[in-house]
């Protein structure tokens, strides 16, 4: 077992799964299992007990376990054992009666080719429509992976193997092959060029590439969800001598797709912005919730929590603050998202909690925090959900215009924020001096949530503003910053030792 591989699971999981030298263990024991000669007089039933084991481990492991990396070693010794026990003399294993039958001997000569063509097939027609697509589609996408699978062992597997093309010797075919595959692969990266500059410098292609700029830059300033990230908590833009008034942004990535606005009004309010922000981290006190991310994340969350309401205690004790508090609110609560490509991951991990328990908990915790905020005299401006949009904008804005199929209902999103409006409603019952800003009037129409112009659009993805949406938020947040400083001021001028 690599040791690489269980340190890297934890920490880079993507390079870890794609990456050969962490998966080199895998074939390390397939190559033992097919070099090695084994004499043990094994029961009869063993096979079949190895299979069973093979089936518990294929509906047993929890695919989101963060101690997942250290038993991926289990299905793989498992198989090993399995070989070997069926292999050479052991034919009379029970098992080996309907694995050696016509049907499953054809896939299995196949199965390899299917398995390197079936997920592209599957990304590829994702990709084409922008969704997430129903198990009967994926079904019918991977028969169709199964028959281009059974072309490229006809043709391309056999006689590559078995010199089925006697005109060549071997060394020859290789080359030819090798060659034939590197004319194919240029010929086909030129169709696809072909006029590329052109399409890149089109709107539509310049929105579909903004949100890895958006990544980008916002990770610049984010905190990563990685404890000792070495990553400072707060992004604090330069502050000329007439912005005295500390303004802190608190919440996750709904928190920085604002930063663009709210600098832009600095100057106009005489306001120093000062933005902490983590993705997947709620600007909630005592938050403990299950439904984003693992274990290390969860405390990485529950740390950075603790720094950014000290540091806003301490703005306060220094000059009175204005908060800005921004989030996702709906994955918090075990909301299903309106994101089609997040459905199927968010209900299997909705599928594990209590979400009524989410609800309450989350709903308590965001209530304390406002109370607590308030209770130090803090102006409190909480930015309610960012109507959210079924696909990624920019990539359906690419592909179909801002046509009606780019657009979500706007009952779907009235529907998805209605537990959280429910929420905001009573914390302003309860508080208030608290202002609620909720966007939704802004960024929808009557019947549709649109996503924006072809040359600007709103979003970068499917929830978060570009700097062209964010823009459209700024007479309601330059009137609420306004009212929030006309209070402080009011406050100062009623101190007994107020001097103008």
């Amino acid at each position: 077992r690599s040791v690489i591989t269980v340190w890297g699971s934890t920490r880079h999981p993507t390079a870890t799964f794609y990456l050969p030298v962490t998966r080199a263990w895998e074939f390390g024991v397939g190559a033992l299992a097919a070099v090695l000669t084994v004499r043990l007089q094994w029961p009869r039933w063993i096979d079949t007990a190895l299979l069973a084991a093979l089936v518990a481990c294929l509906f047993g492991l929890d695919a989101e376990a963060i101690w997942l990396p250290l038993y991926t070693g289990v299905p793989a010794l498992l198989t090993a054992a399995w070989l070997l026990h069926t292999s050479g003399e052991q034919t009379g294993a029970a098992s080996t009666h309907w694995l050696r039958s016509r049907w499953l001997c054809w896939i299995g000569e196949r199965s390899y080719a299917w398995y390197l063509l079936h997920w592209p097939f599957m990304v590829f027609y994702r990709k084409y429509y922008l969704e997430d697509v129903s198990t009967l589609e994926l079904l019918l996408v991977s028969l169709a992976a199964l028959i281009a699978a059974d072309a490229a062992h006809r043709w391309i597997e056999r006689p590559a193997r078995f010199g089925s093309w006697p005109s060549f010797r071997s060394n020859t075919r290789l080359l030819s092959l090798a060659a034939a595959a590197t004319a194919g692969t240029v010929t086909v990266a030129f169709a696809l060029g072909v006029n590329a500059f052109e399409r890149q410098t089109a709107p539509q292609w310049q929105a579909a590439r903004a949100f890895d700029r958006w990544v980008a830059e916002a990770f610049q300033c984010m905190r990563a969800a990685a404890p000792n990230s070495g990553q400072p908590g707060a992004c604090r833009p330069s502050a000329t001598a007439s912005q005295t008034q500390p303004l802190l942004l608190w919440g996750d990535s709904h928190a920085y797709h604002l930063v663009s606005v709210l600098s832009t009004l600095a100057p106009q309010k005489s306001f120093a912005l000062h933005t902490w922000s983590m993705g997947g981290c709620p600007p909630v006190l005592g938050y403990r919730g299950t439904l984003n991310g693992n274990e290390n994340e969860r405390r990485a969350c529950t740390d950075f929590i603790g720094h950014a309401h000290d540091a806003i205690v301490s703005s306060q004790q220094m000059s009175p603050t204005i908060v800005v508090l921004a989030a996702r609110w709906e994955p918090y609560q075990g909301e299903l998202p309106i994101s089609l490509p997040e459905r199927a991951a968010s209900s299997r991990r909705l599928a594990k909690v209590d979400i009524q328990t989410e609800q309450a908990n989350f709903a308590g915790a965001l209530l304390a925090t406002t109370k607590d905020l308030v209770s130090r005299d803090i102006e409190v401006i909480i930015v309610a959900p960012i109507p959210e949009q079924r696909v990624f904008a920019p990539d359906c804005s690419a592909r179909f215009g801002t046509a009606e199929r780019c657009l979500t209902p706007r009952i779907d999103v009235e529907q998805y924020r209605k537990s959280t409006l429910t929420l905001l409603q009573s914390i302003r019952s309860q508080t208030p001096s608290v202002q609620i800003i909720d966007p939704i009037d802004t960024l929808c129409g009557s019947e549709w949530c649109d996503i924006g112009p072809e040359n600007a659009l709103w979003y970068v993805d499917d929830d978060h503003l570009s700097e062209h949406g964010a823009a459209l938020l700024q007479p309601a947040l330059a009137g609420a910053i306004a009212n929030a400083q006309s209070r402080i001021a009011q406050r100062l001028s009623q101190r007994p030792n107020h001097t103008q």
